[in-house]
């Protein structure tokens, strides 16, 4: 490592930086040249290493002796590649002070970052009618995002002003990978060239996969805050829309936050917040291939318009209230209200709620010698979280379902009449205790223990009650020998049961 510093009248250069091989290293420089100018910059770089799905479980056969029945087969099209890449991190700012008159002045900041990623991963393709063949690809990453953004503040006399902008930029240099479709056949006979053919939207042909987004995201902030008698009164109004590039698909969003922040008395002081958000996502239509096109009892068009349940209005509150029982324990009691109304959720036009309620109350205290304690409940209620629709299970087809006109059999697409079952692993209720000490044993020895607890339930479902229990108890140990050396130890035990349905995904459905 290296570290540098300098300093004179105003002006100042300070510089830090470790080295630990070709892909890990960081450097920090600060430098002020004058009261009204600063900045800083900042590089980091370090590899992150991704895991291998091995496949070994994807090779199963519905009946082994024989060239009928269901199949899934795997291939690794690179083994034994090790998969990872390089994250490159650059940072920079730099502040202005812009003299207004001898009272005011005008901030600005502007920033910049960069970050980018190199190397390989592992991307999965299955294919056939359904995924009975996965192949495993290595491709190339080069992926980059740069986020620039200015701001600028100032007051004047009891109001404080605010406007920022940000552009974002993500992009990836790699060739989207093109991998062959099987020709569609049935996987063990090869026959049943014409009918499986009329079933899928591509085969027998290379198609591109897994592309990479090229997406541009601006946004636009204004706030202000105000003083109110004892207290203070901030707003905000936020406004962003992102682009995806590829498919002119996008994102808007428009939010507003009023927050009043005020100190009764040297003991009590209160923080409430009112935000809201709307989010309008873009829908998109899928033109799928008709159905068994010329066959007999085929040729059904499932083309559909996909709506997104981003597509949304979100209102929350929120209120904090501290007090200070004496000069070592302090009570906080917070609660707050959250809903959130999905417009085209799960179906278009239907408008599925959520809504939730919480309430926390802790408990600090601090003893002599740098000790303390820390006691949390949070209880939190939540009406209809968001939940997967009729999807879960299906009732058994025979006597139910009947075939199409001219056709002896009955499809796939038609099993979406006989699916039914809720399915959730979110909570309905929810409760949290969380009780963590720190005790200053002796001169150096710092001892810190704690606890935490949470229940999780939803019986609201209409197929089964899920619960979930955490328990989670720490200990630690810090012991400063001396101004050459120190020693930690600590160990920690994360235990979690659960209950809830397995639905086995079976060869015929």
């Amino acid at each position: 490592g290296l570290s540098l510093y300098s300093m004179a009248d105003s002006k100042s250069f300070n510089f830090s930086g470790d080295y630990f091989d070709e892909k890990n290293m960081f450097g920090r420089l600060n430098v002020m040249a004058s009261d009204i100018l600063k900045g800083s910059f900042s590089y980091r770089s370090f590899y992150r290493n991704k895991g291998t799905d091995l496949l070994e479980n994807l090779m199963a056969k519905e009946k082994p002796d024989t060239l009928v029945g269901k199949s899934v087969t795997h291939e690794d099209t690179a083994p034994g590649a090790d998969y990872g890449y390089t994250r490159h991190e650059i940072n920079s700012d730099l502040e202005f002070k812009i003299p207004i008159d001898n009272k005011h002045d005008l901030k600005l900041i502007a920033a910049h970052r960069s970050i980018m990623h190199k190397g390989t991963e592992q991307k999965i393709v299955t294919m056939h009618c359904s995924s009975c063949h996965i192949q495993s690809h290595k491709v190339d990453v080069d992926r980059k995002s740069h986020n620039l953004s200015l701001d600028a503040q100032t007051a004047f006399d009891r109001l404080e002003l605010g406007y920022g902008i940000e552009y974002n930029y993500y992009d990836s240099d790699v060739k989207t990978l093109e991998v062959f479709y099987d020709t569609a056949q049935h996987p063990n006979t090869g026959g049943a060239i014409g009918e499986f053919d009329a079933r899928m939207n591509y085969n027998g042909e290379k198609v591109e996969v897994a592309r990479e987004p090229k997406t541009e995201k601006i946004s636009h902030r204004l706030n202000l805050k105000i003083p109110t008698g004892k207290g203070k009164l901030a707003g905000a109004f936020i406004t962003s829309s992102i682009k995806n590039k590829w498919n002119d698909l996008r994102i808007r969003s428009n939010g507003g936050l009023l927050k009043y922040d005020v100190n009764f008395s040297p003991e009590l002081h209160l923080l409430v917040d009112a935000k809201i958000n709307r989010i309008t996502n873009d829908e998109i239509f899928i033109d799928v291939a008709p159905w068994r096109e010329g066959l007999t009892g085929g040729g059904q068009d499932l083309d559909y318009t996909r709506y997104s349940n981003l597509t949304r209005t979100l209102l929350s509150s929120n209120a904090k209230l501290k007090y200070r029982l004496g000069p070592f324990s302090d009570l906080f009691f917070q609660t707050g209200y959250e809903r959130i109304k999905r417009d085209d959720y799960p179906e278009y036009g239907l408008n599925d709620k959520t809504t939730k309620f919480y309430g926390e109350l802790k408990f600090k205290y601090r003893f002599v010698r740098l000790s303390s304690l820390r006691a949390k409940y949070r209880f939190t209620s939540i009406d209809n979280p968001f939940t997967i629709f009729g999807k879960l299970l299906e009732y058994r087809g025979n006597g139910t379902l009947f075939p199409l006109p001219d056709n002896g059999k009955v499809n796939y697409f038609q099993r979406d009449e006989i699916r039914y079952g809720n399915a959730t692993n979110l909570p309905s209720l929810k409760h949290d205790i969380d009780v963590s000490m720190n005790v200053k044993a002796i001169k150096k020895l710092t001892i810190t223990g704690g606890v935490r607890y949470t229940l999780e339930k939803n019986d609201d479902l209409d197929t089964f009650d899920y619960e979930r229990t955490t328990l989670s108890p720490s200990l630690s140990f810090n012991l400063l020998g001396g101004p050459r050396w120190s020693f930690f130890a600590g160990g920690s035990l994360f235990k979690q049961t659960a209950n809830a349905p397995v639905a086995f995904a079976m060869f015929d459905g």
